[in-house]
């Protein structure tokens, strides 16, 4: 069924907070457990790939995440709250920073000093995130649409500077952040939990209220449980995988020329996108002059392993030729070496397809999306092409093994 998961994402993620936080109490049953002092007390789920999917993506189902590609650091994590401007006026730039919720900076959001001191922490289980926080009664209120917004993995990824907003900050100012992907000898940036090395730079916005918190029944032991942020990766994946039954041939390498190394962290901000995080169907790409590699990549060939891999930012193709920017070369033993063009592009039993250039998932290299190639053999005939598989789909959170989706 497609994108069931992302159905049953809200649920599996209450279920799972229900084990980590005290269990709620019924309204009806009457008073608080703790003294009203005025705050509210929230917790939010937080997962990277379990966006909504986008209005038009046919029949394209998940493709689940490795723990690494799901990894945010929470030393890396910071969760704003913005405004939701009125009717006619919504954009970014009129979306205004009501809050840093996590870390607490003490500096946007609280309006005495007591305030300051507010609580927030986030508890990562496996790959998914947990914030409970304490907001703010002079900021927020149960009358208050807001936007909860989350970055993850921006500093350690781009060792770049911190993200510094302050009470004139917008969203428009998050939107604007731009990446670049590091290479170490040319050869693709993987993504690792290890503290030493940084996870996929992920954004992620969910509009929420307070509407139905009752002060009766949420407090700090028992906060009220807002909608999950589901974050974007802001890299593409591309994967292609020896399973060539020829013993006598493997792949030896793979490379990718041109290819972007600037990107967005977050997508276009508009429409759906202003209401909650979705996967898209359009690319987002810094001036192409400043972000366009023409240099070769090699993929990164883990030891032991038949899988090459590319984390890379989004890439609009203008024709069809222009998807012509994977060579495979394949070897003989180690004794002779035959280098393949592989298009990012739908394939046949006859070969390439050509597809209209503004044909989603073919009109670019696409955040948060998979492409995946697996390659099967070489086809001796007049021209010498390669026999492969295919998937391009969106990219998920990876479950729990103990979990099935159908």
């Amino acid at each position: 069924m497609k994108f069931l998961k992302d159905r049953i994402l809200p649920l599996f993620m209450t279920a799972l907070l229900g084990g980590l936080l005290p269990a709620c109490v019924n309204e009806d049953e009457g008073t608080s457990t703790a003294p009203d002092d005025g705050s509210f007390f929230i917790s939010i789920a937080i997962s990277a790939g379990n966006a909504s999917p986008a209005r038009a993506e046919g029949d394209l189902t998940d493709e689940e995440g490795t723990s690494s590609e799901s990894y945010i650091n929470i030393n890396d994590l910071k969760i704003y709250a913005f405004s939701v401007p009125s009717a006619g006026t919504d954009s970014p730039s009129n979306s205004k920073l009501l809050a840093q919720i996590y870390p607490i900076d003490g500096t946007v959001g609280s309006t005495d000093e007591e305030n300051q001191k507010m609580k927030s922490v986030v508890t990562p289980v496996g790959d998914m995130y947990y914030l409970t926080a304490e907001l703010d009664p002079g900021v927020f209120s149960t009358e208050q649409t807001f936007r909860l917004v989350a970055v993850a993995n921006w500093k350690t990824f781009s060792s770049a500077t911190d993200i510094l907003l302050n009470e004139n900050s917008t969203l428009d100012d998050l939107q604007k952040l731009v990446f670049s992907v590091a290479s170490n000898s040319n050869t693709s940036w993987i993504p690792s939990t290890s503290e030493n090395r940084a996870g996929i730079p992920m954004f992620g916005l969910e509009t929420v209220d307070l509407a139905k918190y009752d002060k009766k029944v949420y407090n700090e032991a028992n906060p009220y449980l807002l909608n999950p942020v589901n974050m974007l990766r802001a890299l593409a994946k591309i994967e292609i995988v020896d399973a060539i039954k020829d013993e006598k041939l493997n792949i030896s390498g793979v490379s990718i020329l041109p290819y972007n190394v600037n990107g967005y962290l977050a997508p276009v901000l508009t429409g759906n996108q202003l209401v909650n995080t979705e996967n898209v169907q359009s690319p987002r790409i810094p001036d192409i002059s400043q972000t366009k590699n023409d240099q070769a990549l090699s993929f990164h060939n883990e030891p032991g392993t038949n899988i090459f891999v590319a984390y890379l930012p989004e890439y609009a193709f203008e024709t069809n030729t222009a998807r012509d920017i994977i060579a495979v070369t394949i070897s003989d033993g180690g004794l002779e070496e035959q280098t393949y063009k592989l298009s990012l592009s739908p394939y046949t039993e006859e070969g390439k397809t050509d597809t209209d250039a503004v044909t989603y998932p073919w009109n670019a290299l696409l955040r948060n999306h998979i492409y995946r190639y697996i390659i099967e053999g070489v086809k001796q005939a007049e021209k010498i092409t390669l026999v492969l598989n295919y998937t391009v789909c969106p990219w998920a959170t990876k479950k729990s093994d103990d979990i099935e989706f159908y």
